[in-house]
């Protein structure tokens, strides 16, 4: 890549237990990958946008690359983070989702009970039914 202008030395962090090039293959597979999973599902317009959130909350963050997405019409961004916190990152909004998730569902439950009739006022409704 360098040899044709793409990047310059300095361009890319080291990357700790690694190189440069090891990076640079890592990126490359996940960008095939995307890209393949594109071509699959070019009618799918739905789909495509899944596949590139997820390149950017997934796969990108576990390379070290922060992906932001900017107003429509304008291009996004990309810069080089700490891995480890972009995972840490990642954990805490699953985390916060599945708390929320939970507070849902226990909010739905409540409501269904609410709306429920106890066993023994249904048995009385059965009672005052039989003397009609």
């Amino acid at each position: 890549m360098k040899v044709f202008g793409v990047y310059k030395d300095g361009d890319f962090p080291e990357v700790s237990g690694g190189s440069n090039d090891e990076l640079t293959a890592q990126l490359m597979d996940v960008l095939t990958k995307y890209r393949d999973s594109v071509k699959q599902n070019a009618d799918n317009k739905a789909e495509i946008l899944k596949l590139s959130d997820s390149l950017r909350d997934t796969v990108l963050p576990y390379l070290g690359i922060r992906l932001e997405d900017k107003a429509k019409g304008e291009p996004s961004m990309w810069k080089f983070d700490d891995k480890d916190e972009l995972v840490k990152a990642i954990e805490n909004k699953d985390a916060g989702a599945a708390k929320k998730a939970e507070e849902k569902r226990l909010r739905e439950e409540l409501a269904y009970k609410q709306k429920s009739t106890s066993g023994k006022d249904w048995f009385r409704v059965m009672e005052a039914d039989k003397y009609k």
